[in-house]
């Protein structure tokens, strides 16, 4: 489960409070406007006395300001006395806010029991970010909950139905993968693209991945490619290894080594060990005049740290016939050694024990040396 931010999650319940400043200005709408043009300090001075007084929206927002330190000095405590007054009367953003509080364990001692019972008030009522808090809580089994896909897709069903892209994109996955639902990936096409549409590079990626794999629509890798691009100029890693691909094989765009290294190469900087593994593979055996054996050296050994077996055993490889390093047969078994641990990812398990064999004839023949 993704962790929550604070002060980016804090910040929607302005959003969520369902407030607006009606055209007849009184105390709390005079604060409001403070609050909305970003003067903190007199929206503090402002609200105070409302929530004393038992508004439970300047108690919110009151909430708010104090749980950022926007306006005054940050006091977790203070934010959370001013959230139970405010969710004591039924405010949603404050119940919200509370269960955020209690996650954290911020101005309050963490209890997750505490967490999902504000999240659970607050999306009764309509709190689309509880709703796909909850989604999140019951998809992967947190906080004491047990997981639950269907009780998953009921809260993000009523998130997504709300407009909110990661809900979307979420049930687009259950849908894609069959949890908690018949799978049925045209349905997740449509909540994938309807997340797409609204910026959400995760959605972008998984609808570039069913046009690639025609899974729910006819495969069709120029859009795979679009959407790829969408989400890859967000700097999403995996989206840039796959659009590296598409430009590698000329699939869905001209075939173009050049584009393909610049889109892994920005992939493998951000870790991703696949691109670090294809950045060693095209500087190993060429990719648009790019052969470079000490280049290769360097990204399979960062992919390689990373548990990726094909990097691995490139590396057995390279070190045992001396491919731009000085042969090692012990450093060659080690790396081959290594590659049988994992996943086999792209490489058979006979070409492994094809080569664990030439190095050990090559470390026991070192050996008598």
């Amino acid at each position: 489960m993704k962790p929550l931010h604070l002060l980016y999650v804090i910040a929607l319940i302005a959003c969520t409070l369902g407030l607006t400043t009606p055209a007849t200005a009184g105390p709390y709408e005079e604060a409001r406007v403070a609050f909305d043009r970003g003067d903190y300090g007199t929206a503090v001075s402002l609200f105070l006395p409302l929530a004393k007084e038992g508004n439970g929206r300047a108690q919110t927002l009151l909430g708010y300001l104090y749980s950022t330190g926007n306006g005054t000095a940050q006091d977790d405590m203070e934010a959370v006395k001013w959230y139970q007054l405010a969710a004591a009367q039924g405010y949603p953003g404050a119940q919200f806010g509370l269960g955020v509080m209690y996650r954290s364990g911020q101005g309050v001692a963490q209890d997750h029991e505490e967490e999902v019972k504000w999240y659970r008030l607050a999306g009764r009522q309509g709190n689309i970010d509880a709703q796909l808090q909850l989604g999140l809580i019951y998809a992967n089994a947190y906080g004491g909950v047990g997981k639950d896909d269907r009780e998953a897709i009921k809260w993000y069903r009523l998130a997504a139905d709300q407009g909110s892209a990661e809900a979307q994109n979420n049930l687009g996955s259950l849908y894609h993968s069959g949890r908690g639902v018949t799978r049925n990936p045209k349905e997740a096409r449509d909540w994938y693209r309807r997340a797409a549409d609204k910026g959400l590079a995760a959605a972008q990626y998984n609808l570039g991945l069913l046009y690639e794999e025609g899974d729910g629509v006819a495969a069709d890798n120029k859009e795979a490619a679009r959407w790829y691009r969408a989400a890859a100029e967000q700097a999403m890693a995996s989206a840039q290894y796959r659009l590296g691909l598409l430009y590698e094989a000329g699939d869905g765009v001209a075939k173009d080594c050049s584009e393909a290294i610049k889109w892994y190469r920005r992939s493998a900087d951000l870790g991703l060990a696949k691109a670090q593994t294809r950045m060693g593979q095209v500087h190993r055996y060429g990719c648009g005049g790019t052969r470079n054996s000490k280049e290769a050296l360097k990204w399979y050994q960062l992919a390689a740290t990373q548990g990726e077996s094909r990097a691995q055993f490139e590396l057995g490889e390279m070190y045992y016939t001396g491919d731009g390093v000085a042969r090692n047969c012990e450093v060659a078994q080690k790396y081959v050694s290594l590659s049988l641990v994992g996943g086999r990812a792209n490489v058979s398990l006979e070409d492994i024990h094809k080569l664990r064999d030439k190095v050990l004839g090559c470390v026991k023949s070192e050996s008598r040396r």
